[in-house]
Parts: structure tokens; sequence; C-alpha cells
């Protein structure tokens, strides 16, 4: 997986977690999320690959603006 970057003196925008999530809820594997298998299943097949079992992100997470405080 390639680096992931991103702004780091505003977390109040976003974070590592959230980002891998969002990825995650998109259909791709991280090393911290797996994707939903109905949504993996409904990637291209040349965008499928051999997946190790993990604990799939739920899709009733809801991902929102974060609040401060």
């Amino acid at each position: 997986m390639p680096p992931l970057t991103y702004d780091v003196t505003d977390a109040a925008k976003t974070n590592q977690g959230e980002i891998l999530e969002r990825i995650a809820l998109a259909g791709y594997d991280s090393d911290k999320f797996s994707a939903p298998d109905d949504i993996y299943n409904n990637l291209q097949v040349c965008c499928q690959y051999d997946r190790v079992a993990k604990v799939a992100v739920n899709e009733g997470t809801k991902i929102g603006p974060r609040k401060n405080g």
C-alpha cells in the first residue's frame, strides 16, 4: 500500500483511520479495514484480488463532519 499523507495539523478535518475506513467502504481493503464483501464483489474483476480474511467495516458506519470537543 502506498504511504498515506494528509495535513495532521488539522485533525478536525480528517485522520488516517477515517480515510482508510472510507476507502474500505468504496470496496478496497487496507491494513486496518476490509471492505464489506458485497461492496468488494461489485468491483470490476480487474480490481479484485486474493483477500486475507479480516473483520469488515460496518456498512452502517456513519461518517460525517467531525465535532470538536
